[in-house]
């Protein structure tokens, strides 16, 4: 069952101007590059949009690398010692990063970036 009731005229342009707000905020180039602190001042804030998108021209450029680290936990880089495992990674992530590791380095050589260990 969905209630509904009637807003004034005065609260329904509070309402669109709040959204228009939030929208500013998120749709702004500023908060593009920064969509978590963009939507926290947007729904968390006072602040008007203009604030607001000066506020994120400040701070730092989200980076999706550091997030996916931060939900995944550090790489442990165990078993590499030559005993026991002959050398072997234990840990499948820390064996993943390994291997692309290599990967790229021999990629990089391929075009002439850099030379290959």
């Amino acid at each position: 069952m969905t209630v509904t009731r009637k807003i004034s005229g005065q609260a329904n342009e509070g309402i669109l101007g709040e959204r228009l707000r939030i929208s500013q905020i998120l749709d702004s180039k500023e908060g593009r590059a920064r969509p978590g602190a963009a939507a926290e001042l947007a729904l968390r804030s006072d602040l008007t949009a203009d604030q607001a998108i000066a506020l994120l021209a400040k701070t730092p450029v989200a980076n999706p690398f550091m997030d996916a680290m931060d939900r995944e936990g550090e790489v442990g880089l165990v078993g590499q010692s030559p005993s026991g495992n002959g050398g072997m990674l234990t840990d499948e992530r820390a064996a993943r990063m390994a291997e692309l590791q290599s990967s790229i380095q021999y990629y990089n050589a391929s075009k002439g970036y850099r030379k290959a260990r």
